[in-house]
């Protein structure tokens, strides 16, 4: 049986750089898993879980990413971080709220955070790529 998916990774969605890719993949399934168990009849312990992970697997992301970005001196790097910190900080609401309702939540808390990832991997993550994937010469 095939889980039910909001997101399909498509190759547009790629940075490049294949850490960072597969981690995105990765927060992508997340996302997914926690649509595909809403519609379960006992999911909440599960869906407690992945939102756990899901902020778990995006801080591990953004080190990631920001250790990159600070190793090839991409210039934008301090504005890149404030994105990552009002992400992390809306995600982690996000899961407070769930928590604190059993792990209920609506699907617009699932289109929020599809828009949420997609929305900064098509356009602040596109400015890393010429630094990251290039090398730097000094």
């Amino acid at each position: 049986m095939n889980a039910l998916k909001m997101i399909i990774w498509q190759e547009k969605y790629s940075v490049g750089i294949d850490l960072l890719d597969r981690q995105h993949q990765q927060i992508i399934d997340l996302i997914n898993c926690l649509f595909s168990v809403r519609a379960t009849v006992d999911a909440r312990a599960m869906v407690i879980q992945t939102f756990k992970d899901l902020v778990r697997y995006t801080e591990i992301h953004f080190e990631n990413e920001e250790e990159l970005m600070q190793l090839h001196h991409y210039a934008d790097i301090e504005n890149h971080k404030a994105v990552h910190r009002k992400m992390i900080t809306q995600t982690r609401k996000i899961q407070k709220e769930s928590q604190e309702t059993g792990g209920d939540f609506s699907l617009e808390t699932i289109a929020f955070l599809k828009e949420w990832w997609l929305g900064p991997i098509m356009t602040i993550d596109r400015k890393y790529i010429p630094c990251l994937t290039t090398e730097q010469t000094q």
